[in-house]
């Protein structure tokens, strides 16, 4: 059955039958997580995509599991709980993380750590431009990721991370913290007019695949200055996620025992424009 956007078409799939939900409420669910992706890209990436969802039995919460496929159309599959309700969808990051994927090109050859972070990082930001989380959430999700993902890495260095097996919580949200980086950087640099959403746009406009010195090249001109390898010099020899600390000092976000809270501080106006709430295609 068609989900349909303004620019694109949803064909859903559903191979099974839920306990509580109705396929309106699973292609009202997909829809919403379309018009996510929409707040980081100027149109929905794809005109047309297949979306399969399959029942999980035995599982109550929405989203199991999820997996893109580059193919022509791109396709996604999302395993659901079986026995998830309508209002469980709420808090489901899976499907706006699989559509995200469709934000950026190909990898030839494979870069999991950039591709799984700039769809992770993406995650919590597009769901605060659309409003589903607040700011605040935005940054309790993000730095909660970093946590994860520096269990078992405090003495590895980003390299030695990102060479782990292409599903560690450290390829993710290493990877996550870069694309912040990067996103902090470009906004910087251009005086908060252009970041990491036009370097999407720019390759888009390249094609369907990329090379990683091909995404490196269109920061630098996003940039308008050399700015992709002299970043990635600074993470890749350190001490995973040791640049967390110097970057959200600047960004205002600050983590206490009552949680997470934004102060003013030097990118205070870059941190706010990262997650701010906007339409499909608005730029900050």
């Amino acid at each position: 059955m068609p989900v349909r956007l303004p620019d694109a078409v949803l064909d859903v799939a559903i191979l099974g039958h839920f306990t509580h939900l109705s396929d309106a409420a699973v292609c009202t669910w997909l829809g919403k997580a379309a018009e996510e992706v929409r707040t980081v890209r100027r149109a929905f990436p794809h005109p047309r995509i297949t979306v399969r969802v399959i029942p999980a039995p035995g599982h109550h919460g929405p989203s199991v599991f999820g997996m893109v496929r580059w193919s022509s159309p791109p396709s996604i599959s999302i395993s659901v709980g079986q026995e998830a309700r309508p209002e469980d969808f709420a808090r489901d990051w899976v499907a706006v993380h699989e559509m995200l994927h469709l934000t950026h090109p190909v990898f030839v050859p494979r870069v999991p750590w950039l591709s799984e972070g700039l769809a992770t990082y993406y995650t919590e930001v597009a769901r605060a431009r659309s409003g589903r989380q607040d700011s605040r959430r935005a940054w309790e999700e993000l730095l909660g990721g970093f946590a994860r993902g520096l269990e078992g890495n405090d003495t590895r260095t980003m390299q030695e991370a990102v060479s782990q097996d292409s599903f560690s919580l450290a390829v993710y949200w290493t990877g996550a913290l870069f694309a912040l980086h990067l996103d902090v950087e470009l906004r910087r640099i251009t005086g908060n007019t252009r970041g990491l959403d036009d370097v999407l746009e720019l390759l888009a406009a390249r094609g369907s695949s990329s090379t990683f010195g091909a995404f490196g090249a269109a920061v630098d001109a996003v940039a308008g200055q050399p700015l992709f390898n002299a970043l990635l010099e600074r993470h890749l020899p350190r001490p995973a996620f040791a640049e967390q600390a110097g970057l959200l000092e600047a960004l205002g976000v600050q983590e206490g025992p009552n949680g997470v809270s934004l102060v003013p501080a030097r990118d205070s106006l870059l941190r706010d424009s990262v997650v701010g709430r906007r339409s499909h295609g608005e730029t900050p």
